[in-house]
């Protein structure tokens, strides 16, 4: 089950890691309310219902996967599929190993029978600064000076101009075929400014659980 290269299990565990660790902070810096969008969406060959799948994050931090994985097996169960988070708590999980990595996916997924395997990953991190020129802001105040009459001016404050931080994460999920190992289904998310880890991941579960049981259901036509 060719889900990741070498490459990508590096650089997506790294990356995942400390990346979505900010997800975490991202308060802190002036960052707003977290907003999921699908980018883009790959149905290479959907065929079947895969009604059971077998949940993986790739992130060898046990927060981050675990919460990655609680949000779409929950969401998952919730659309009327039969999921389950693949177990890569042990300490020996071989991180460093994409080749037993996939090994290991793919036997489980086979000896529990399911359908298929939901892979997600983190791609890239990126942080953007904005600068925000000073603006006047203009409030009409409107002041009573008697029972029938009343007198409206204008009220101005000055904002100081400031810098604005934007992070945005841009996050791959891909099915795979148990019996095949091949990809049928792919889809490219990006999560801007999220407030927290957990707001994160249960807006990302929803936005993808969404977006898989809509192609299937487009396959089933």
């Amino acid at each position: 089950m060719a889900f990741l290269s070498k490459r990508e299990t590096k650089n997506m565990g790294k990356h995942m890691n400390r990346g979505i660790c900010l997800w975490l902070v991202a308060l802190l810096v002036g960052c707003s309310s977290a907003s999921t969008k699908i980018d883009r969406i790959e149905e290479i060959k959907v065929d079947k219902a895969y009604r059971t799948v077998l949940v993986f994050a790739v992130s060898s931090k046990n927060q981050i996967r675990n919460s990655v994985e609680t949000s779409l097996v929950d969401q998952l169960n919730k659309d009327g599929f039969d999921a389950e988070a693949f177990d890569s708590s042990a300490d020996s999980f071989p991180w460093n190993d994409p080749d037993a990595i996939q090994s290991l996916v793919s036997s489980s997924a086979k000896a529990g029978n399911f359908d298929g395997v939901l892979v997600t990953a983190l791609v890239k991190k990126e942080r953007d600064v904005n600068y925000v020129p000073e603006q006047i802001v203009y409030m009409p105040v409107v002041v009573p000076i008697g029972p029938l009459a009343s007198r409206t001016y204008v009220e101005t404050t000055r904002m100081p101009s400031y810098f604005q931080d934007s992070v945005k994460y841009t996050l791959k999920s891909t099915l795979f075929d148990t019996d095949t190992s091949q990809p049928v289904w792919q889809v490219f998310s990006s999560t801007l400014d999220p407030e927290s880890l957990d707001s994160a991941v249960q807006d990302y579960g929803r936005i993808i659980v969404n977006a898989l049981r809509d192609s299937l259901k487009k396959a089933d036509r």
